[in-house]
């Protein structure tokens, strides 16, 4: 969806959390502490702009960031949209979670659609 300097980022099929994003290192690297301190800067700042990018949208109050390394062995992380109405506001995105659901097919598109658009609109203006 967004090529950004040493990442890349996509949409998240997460209904609970719409917006949802995950940042991709492009080098492979598996965990946090083999990657090399300026590559860790530049993604730092892709994931910067990704949580400008959701700030932007409709109702996002606050963004967390998660780098867990717990199944994929390739360093990311998870850039998730809090908006109040969400189910466990004021909670980490696990705690008290409501069940997982998927995104509709529409919504998916409408989605990918409004982050493009603000990656384009972030990059305009800075």
């Amino acid at each position: 969806m967004a090529a950004l300097s040493v990442s890349q980022a996509g949409l998240y099929n997460d209904a609970r959390f719409p917006g949802r994003l995950i940042v991709s290192l492009n080098e492979h690297v598996e965990h946090f502490d083999q990657a090399d301190p300026h590559l860790l800067a530049s993604f730092m700042s892709d994931l910067q702009e990704a949580s400008l990018v959701l700030r932007k949208m409709a109702n996002v109050e606050r963004v967390n960031i998660a780098m867990l390394g717990n199944k994929a062995p390739h360093l990311h992380a998870h850039v998730i949209p809090r908006r109040v109405e969400d189910h466990n506001y004021g909670l980490s995105p696990w705690e008290n979670a409501a069940p997982h659901s998927k995104l509709t097919s529409a919504d998916q598109t409408i989605f990918v659609d409004l982050l493009k658009h603000g990656f384009a609109e972030v990059r305009r203006t800075t």
